[in-house]
């Protein structure tokens, strides 16, 4: 598949991680490492890679973790990831990467300005029998090729305009995409939509949901039970028992409380300076809605899984 550096600017169709979001192994024998999903909101681009530090650091610097993309062969035909520093998003350098299992692709590339990701070797390998397939975008120079074992996915990008719709490469089996986060579930006191691992962009701290109770580093790995809450101007108030923690000195009783936003969605009574791209959430003790302003905005969480 060639690929040239230059293409036409225009709007970016952003694709979908598929419409499910749980999927079998083809074999629960076969050794595989997770892929990563991630996406960038300013340019449009998805990102894939094996590396936990490396998802997690574009994390906090903006980028949206969607789930496992697809989980890859330890061994097998090996997938090469490329840079492209001279692609434009909006008049600005944003770059692009592109992934192939060919090496003479990936160096002819390279000759011509792109460079080289992962120091030239391998980002993950192919092997397996679920197809990955890849799609272009003609009209963008970045978030060019998406990547997908969704055949929903390719389907309906295919529909929109994207070309090519053939097979990347081949994996061991299909990933899981991580929920969005419902804020009404969250007030009414169902958890679900925000399983697993979120981390604070300044301390670096986790708060990790598991059922109807929370931990992490932020809260010194202690268990918080959670409790049901209430909805605050598009916001999810959640409170906690905290009557045998010592997490907080000033929290007393319950008042220390969850504050959930999803994506895209802003209090309706104050500024946000948060990230809206993403969802995020806090844990204050005070300040109501306030806290999405400037002065509070780097102690929200976003989820790394």
């Amino acid at each position: 598949m060639k690929k040239t550096i230059a293409f036409t600017l225009a709007a970016a169709s952003i694709a979908t991680f598929g419409t499910t979001t749980t999927f079998a192994a083809e074999n629960s024998t076969t050794k595989s490492v997770p892929v990563y999903r991630l996406y960038n909101t300013t340019t449009g681009e998805h990102f894939y890679t094996e590396g936990s530090y490396e998802k997690n650091h574009l994390v906090m610097l903006g980028w949206k973790y969607e789930g496992i993309g697809w989980n890859a062969a330890i061994t097998g035909a090996p997938v090469y990831r490329v840079y492209n520093p001279n692609a434009m998003n909006k008049g600005k350098a944003a770059g692009d990467h592109y992934y192939t299992q060919s090496l003479y692709e990936a160096k002819t590339l390279v000759s011509k300005g792109w460079k080289w990701d992962n120091n030239a070797n391998p980002v993950f390998y192919s092997g397996g029998k679920i197809p990955v397939y890849v799609a272009f975008n003609s009209n963008v120079e970045t978030g060019t090729h998406n990547y997908t074992t969704s055949q929903f996915e390719q389907a309906s990008l295919l529909k929109i305009g994207w070309k090519y719709g053939s097979v990347a490469w081949n994996t061991v089996s299909q990933g899981v995409a991580v929920p969005q986060m419902n804020v009404r579930q969250l007030a009414s006191g169902n958890f679900s939509s925000v399983q697993g691992v979120w981390q604070n962009a300044k301390t670096g701290k986790t708060l990790i949901f598991k059922g109807n109770t929370v931990t992490g580093t932020a809260l010194k790995n202690e268990i918080i039970p959670l409790k049901t809450g209430s909805m605050n101007h598009n916001i999810a108030w959640v409170s906690a028992d905290w009557s045998k923690s010592d997490v907080f000195p000033t929290i007393i009783g319950n008042s220390g409380i969850f504050m959930f936003a999803s994506a895209n969605t802003s209090p309706s009574d104050n500024i946000d300076a948060t990230n809206k791209t993403q969802d995020r959430l806090g844990v204050f003790t005070n300040g109501g809605n306030a806290v999405f302003g400037a002065s509070s905005a780097s102690d929200f969480y976003y989820r790394i899984e």
